[in-house]
């Protein structure tokens, strides 16, 4: 399983290693790469990053297709949790196909 967590504050890869790594980093924000096996694992993680004072923003879920074969193959998971999500929208997270 992967997902891609947005957290505010700047990260030391050495304290998530080995389930993520840093994507991208402005020094206010963190985008990291997590591949954990499951959600409880991947709740372990966010928990680390909020027991390291970290504020995460988002975390959006990352699966391949079943015939995906290449990173720009892959598609989000209907699963989002963000600081920007609109509350008045909160049925349906999913994209039309």
């Amino acid at each position: 399983m992967r997902a891609v967590v947005v957290v505010r504050g700047v990260v030391d890869e050495r304290d998530v290693w080995p389930y993520a790594s840093c994507s991208e980093s402005d020094g206010e924000r963190t985008t990291l790469s997590v591949t954990v096996h499951d959600s409880q694992e991947l709740v372990g993680v966010i928990s680390t990053l909020t027991a390291l004072g970290l504020e995460v923003v988002s975390t959006r879920l990352v699966q391949r297709t079943g015939t995906a074969q290449h990173p720009e193959d892959e598609q989000d998971e209907a699963i989002s949790s963000s600081e920007n999500d609109d509350p008045a929208h909160l049925s349906d997270d999913s994209e039309e196909l």
